[in-house]
């Protein structure tokens, strides 16, 4: 019974802990939406909306120069086939 307590306490942790997380993210998608969105000329801006938009499929990597690279599972799937069409996307 008491592992099963200390269990309920770690999920509701963990859960609150996801929403303070989640919540931080929505403010800052909502703030960058307010000021254009994916309009917005500022670089860093539309590269922060690419990586909260980015699907599950989609692996994210900020390079060391501050660039992204977004590869899509679907890609990666076809790296040694031949005819990815140029699957692998790099985005600066």
């Amino acid at each position: 019974m008491k592992q099963i307590d200390e269990l309920k306490l770690q999920n509701s942790t963990l859960e609150k802990e996801r929403d303070f997380y989640f919540g931080k993210l929505r403010d800052i998608e909502i703030l960058l939406q307010a000021r254009g969105g994916e309009q917005n000329e500022d670089p860093i801006a539309q590269d922060i909306l690419k990586i909260l938009y980015a699907s599950e499929e989609e692996k994210v990597q900020v390079n060391g120069d501050g660039s992204l690279h977004i590869t899509s599972s679907a890609d990666v799937d076809t790296k040694g086939d031949n005819n990815n069409n140029g699957a692998d996307v790099q985005m600066e």
